[in-house]
């Protein structure tokens, strides 16, 4: 996440973790990493003026998506001995692969949306 920061009124020749120097009323973007440079004193002395979190610019926090059910316990078994499967066999390897397709959609669903990390369509 990136963060916008604002050099105050009346402060010149401010230099910033980016290596940068501003003048009063500059507004910057700086990384995480540069941010967390950045003193306290900085904004309580009137230095710098925090704009707060920028989104779009970088790693982004998105809302939390809704609570998916974990897939059911795998009701299939291994075969052993080179035999076909019989049909309950195959139905129940079917069951499984329905179960986790459906968790599987039910999890891009709820990442989906405004403020998901995935754009809806």
């Amino acid at each position: 996440m990136s963060y916008k920061v604002k050099v105050a009124a009346g402060k010149k020749d401010v230099q910033l973790p980016n290596g940068k120097v501003y003048q009063e009323n500059a507004e910057v973007i700086l990384t995480d990493a540069e941010y967390a440079l950045l003193s306290t004193t900085a904004f309580s002395s009137g230095t710098l003026v925090d704009l707060g979190a920028q989104p779009g610019t970088g790693d982004e926090l998105y809302d939390q998506a809704g609570v998916v059910a974990a897939p059911a316990a795998i009701t299939s078994v291994a075969l052993t001995g080179g035999t076909p499967p019989t049909e309950a066999q195959y139905n129940a390897l079917r069951a499984d692969v329905v179960a986790l397709r459906t968790t599987l959609a039910a999890t891009l669903v709820a990442l989906k949306g405004v403020g998901k990390p995935i754009a809806s369509a």
